[in-house]
């Protein structure tokens, strides 16, 4: 994404589920809040332009670099996320599915064919499968949230970025279903 001299405000990719981490010319951006900001300088309105260092949320939507930016960059900006998967189409087509979450999709699985011999032997593990699918989706999503929640950042005092996790998060493509 291009940064363009004296303007801090960017549109996040309306594809966007979790933010990971935000680089300006390669080197990672601090996450704060705008509370933070304000708290740590009440008068952060009034500074001038300058290599930014921090980045706050503005809604869902969109970020603000602190300070301004001084210089406009071509693809000075880099957002590492978690995107919307796009729905397959056909069975040709793939879609990226977190590594080492295979479970949650076997466990769906049993589920669902549990519901469909609710008469038989499966009718009684029909809790016993929801239980286990309702487990190992909140872990897939908390693995997932847990990328836009600080879990990536360690922060210093006064705001410093002490540098990030190296959480790195694989993914497997699995062929489509349709």
């Amino acid at each position: 994404m291009t940064v363009t001299l004296g303007t801090a405000a960017y549109d996040l990719p309306t594809d966007l589920i979790s933010l990971e981490y935000i680089a300006h010319s390669n080197l990672p951006l601090a996450q704060i809040s705008l509370a933070e900001l304000e708290q740590g300088d009440p008068y952060y309105r009034q500074t001038g332009n300058g290599v930014p260092y921090l980045y706050y949320l503005r809604g869902g939507t969109s970020i603000n670099l602190f300070p301004t930016p001084s210089a406009t960059i071509t693809n000075g900006l880099s957002l590492h996320y978690t995107a919307m998967p796009v729905m397959p189409a056909t069975t040709a087509n793939t879609f990226n599915f977190p590594l080492a979450n295979e479970d949650l999709i076997v466990s769906y699985c049993l589920y669902r064919a549990a519901l469909k011999d609710a008469t038989g032997e499966g009718g009684a593990r029909v809790p016993l499968y929801r239980q286990e699918y309702m487990q190992a989706l909140k872990e897939m999503k908390s693995s997932v949230r847990g990328l836009s929640e600080g879990h990536s950042l360690v922060m210093g005092k006064m705001g410093t970025s002490w540098g990030r996790h190296p959480l790195d998060i694989s993914h497997r493509v699995i062929p489509s279903p349709v």
